[in-house]
């Protein structure tokens, strides 16, 4: 059995009244059994509460996951109805309380009312943050920013033993400013025990391939390019990226900011990358990648001695940008040639597997957005993988619950449920997922190169989702501009001149504290 209830911001669901009313409509809804072995075992209560501000924007926006929920909370009904009776409630509670304006606001006062003995709670949220364009912060700017994805949150779930899933985007550290990997020392088990971070673009995991690619070949200086006006993973990689590097102290590097135009060249930062490193991570729009590779062109500096680097962290979407040499225009045939000293770090898209299910999930998601927020998405505006990734957070959910129920297992035990997680492959419709052991979804990683022979990106080395400190040759890197794969990092390096590898001897921190750029 399957019930839908959501509320609005702008009704008066303030009141005790409202709450009173609510729990006592969920008190009454009448629930099945169904026998395991012999035994005849009543159905599990089950409430998902979906939660944060309607008013976020980008992938992360409610007005296109809860459509995903609803489609994956109604499809569970079905599968597992003799043994889970699930109802699904929309609240549009965030953490912050400077920002609530009415009771309904504050997440704890839905815990309390929703909560009673045997009903199985699980708080579901996207993370996004709420101090975004259309955001409480332009509607109250007098406020603080606040982020619906704070690690507050999570903290309150280990207190009522209640399950906690972040979809989209990762755990925030609670400075609210940086995401903050679940494998490293600030955040763990012991204080989140009953939290799973589901999302598909994590910043950790790109981080993590940055680092193994930079140990594989010993690349021990880099220049990093991060283009502010480009959608936030990118600032997320770069930044966490540099903070990884200046801790390690293995990597010599500069970070240098741009705000790109339709003018910028970056003539001048490849100046500077020249005297430097032969290693440029860029983050960024695709298009600007693409002029950067035309001006290094014009340069000679993509004769193979150089190494571009670039992120894709979801394929064809619009965001990012069209990761291609071909823009139908006069640069088509130098940015073809320029294109083969890119590396590209992108998910393992073989891992998704074309299925009906898949077909069906993009198609109804268009469908129904469409009938609810009245807009026609694409797959460039919303990828199918998000939709996938998005609907199977919910599935595994319910995989894991109807087992534990067939177990005979406490369900609204959480810090006992979620180890039911964690170090486990789960095959499901579309794609496999993997858990950590902190709870995290992990996905396999490749770094792929454009070989001009074959006009394809190719993937040469696999991170995979179960070793993310492993990098594996898949095939050897062909189409190399020169020879030599892989170049040295530093300049004149390889030929012993002194002069020139005086990179070598500037301190980390010296080279860290300088970030400010310019676009050329």
């Amino acid at each position: 059995m399957f019930r839908f209830v959501s509320f609005s911001m702008s009704g008066p669901f303030w009141s005790p009244m409202f709450f009173w009313l609510l729990s006592g409509y969920l008190a009454k809804l009448s629930y099945g059994h169904a026998v395991v072995g012999t035994v005849q075992q009543p159905a599990a209560e089950i409430v998902v509460v979906a939660f944060g501000s309607p008013v976020t924007v980008g992938l992360g926006a409610l007005s296109r996951s809860t459509v995903v929920w609803e489609m994956a909370v109604a499809d569970l009904a079905q599968k597992y109805g003799d043994a889970l009776n699930i109802s699904y409630i929309f609240v549009p509670a965030v953490t912050c309380l400077a920002v609530c304006e009415k009771g309904e606001d504050v997440l704890s006062g839905w815990y309390y009312t929703l909560q009673r003995p045997g009903r199985v709670l699980v708080f579901l949220n996207n993370g996004a943050d709420l101090a975004t364009p259309g955001g409480y912060r332009s509607r109250y700017p007098s406020l603080p920013d606040c982020n619906a994805n704070d690690i507050s949150l999570y903290m309150l779930s280990a207190q009522w033993n209640v399950l906690a899933v972040n979809r989209y985007t990762g755990l925030i550290s609670p400075d609210n400013r940086r995401e903050v990997n679940l494998t490293s020392i600030e955040i763990d088990r012991t204080i989140l025990p009953t939290t799973l971070s589901l999302g598909f673009l994590r910043t950790p995991s790109y981080v993590r391939l940055c680092q193994n690619l930079l140990t594989m070949y010993n690349w021990t200086s880099m220049f990093i390019l991060l283009d502010k006006g480009s959608v936030p993973i990118n600032t997320f990689v770069a930044s966490a990226l540099a903070e990884r590097l200046n801790n390690s102290g293995r990597v010599t590097f500069v970070l240098r900011t741009v705000l790109s135009n339709a003018n910028t060249t970056f003539r001048d930062n490849l100046i500077e990358l020249r005297s430097f490193s032969r290693i440029l991570f860029f983050f960024g729009h695709a298009a600007k990648l693409r002029q950067l590779l035309v001006t290094a062109s014009s340069m000679n500096m993509t004769n193979g001695q150089y190494v571009y680097v670039a992120m894709e962290a979801l394929p064809n979407f619009i965001g990012y940008g069209k990761m291609s040499w071909r823009y139908s225009d006069k640069n088509d045939q130098v940015a073809r040639m320029a294109f083969r000293s890119l590396l590209v770090l992108q998910p393992d898209i073989s891992s998704f597997k074309t299925t009906n299910s898949s077909f069906r999930l993009a198609n109804e998601f268009r469908s129904r957005s469409m009938a609810s927020v009245n807009i026609n998405y694409t797959n460039a505006d919303h990828p199918s993988e998000i939709v996938i990734t998005t609907y199977d957070a919910v599935m595994l959910l319910g995989k894991v619950l109807h087992e534990a129920w067939r177990s005979q297992e406490d369900l609204t035990d959480s810090r006992n449920l979620i180890q039911r997680f964690l170090n486990q492959t789960f095959d499901m419709d579309s794609e496999s997922i993997f858990i950590d052991s902190n709870g995290v979804r992990a996905d396999n990683l490749v770094v792929a190169h454009y070989n001009s022979l074959t006009d394809q990106r190719e993937p040469f080395l696999l991170q995979p989702a179960n070793a993310a400190d492993e990098l594996n040759v898949i095939r050897s890197l062909e189409d190399w501009p020169s020879l030599k794969w892989p170049p040295s990092s530093s300049p004149g390096c390889e030929d012993g001149d002194a002069d020139k590898c005086r990179v070598a001897g500037l301190k980390t921190s010296e080279i860290w504290n300088s970030t400010a750029g310019r676009g050329g």
